[in-house]
């Protein structure tokens, strides 16, 4: 009798492990954790002049990257000198690897978005120290020159 019980749970072990197989082998398309296929990799340029689909951009914020997205008019005339900038930026030692830009042409004035994990802003008004402001705010590694000015009072001196 135990024979059988035995060899009766073997034998369900093993219909049950290929039934797994057959059964899994339908799905064809490999998913992650949140169910959105994986066939969309980041893109390797930190400057792309294209919104990230919503796939890629989940997969930004899960590794820590911040997502800025310039908007710009082609017309706009201090949008070349702001756009060299923030490429700059981008590619500095300070923020290079932690930062993915978006520059997208539009029909409205400029303006910057900065998202990560931490949050976002929109910048209706784009400057080199407001666009910074909002980097060293929202980057997963902020670089010592963001120390540096947080402490910096409104005087121009060191806050204590």
């Amino acid at each position: 009798m135990k024979k059988w019980i035995g060899l009766f749970l073997i034998g369900t072990m093993f219909f049950s492990s290929l039934a797994f197989a057959f059964i899994s082998g339908f799905d064809t398309q490999t998913q992650n954790i949140a169910g959105a296929p994986q066939n969309e990799a980041l893109p390797t340029n930190p400057i792309v002049d294209y919104r990230l689909s919503p796939v890629q951009f989940e997969q930004a914020m899960s590794i820590g990257l911040t997502v800025v997205t310039y908007r710009y008019e082609k017309t706009c005339l201090e949008c070349a000198d702001q756009r060299a900038f923030l490429e700059q930026i981008v590619t500095s030692q300070d923020f290079g690897g932690q930062v993915i830009l978006e520059e997208v042409e539009s029909a409205g004035p400029a303006s910057l978005e900065v998202n990560s994990n931490f949050g976002g802003r929109s910048i209706d008004s784009i400057d080199q120290e407001s666009a910074v402001k909002a980097l060293c705010e929202f980057v997963a590694s902020p670089p010592l020159g963001c120390v540096a000015m947080q402490n910096l009072t409104a005087d121009g001196s060191l806050g204590q």
